[in-house]
């Protein structure tokens, strides 16, 4: 994955479990979308800082209106 200049901003929630099991919630702001035509559009990381990359693929993304 790589990181890519956002076109816009967004607010999402990542999930995710922990090697301990415990669910952890992060909120994001930076995200961009990646678009590939093979699979639907997926969440692009643009601020390494926020989460760790293989923790982002691993994530389930939830958007926050």
């Amino acid at each position: 994955m790589e990181t890519r200049n956002c076109n816009y901003l967004l607010s999402y929630v990542v999930c995710h479990k922990q090697t301990s099991g415990i669910l952890h919630q992060t909120k994001i702001t930076i995200i961009c979308h990646q678009i590939n035509r093979k699979q639907q559009s997926m969440p692009v990381i643009c601020d390494k800082s926020q989460i760790s990359i293989s923790v982002a693929y691993t994530t389930t993304w939830n958007r926050r209106t």
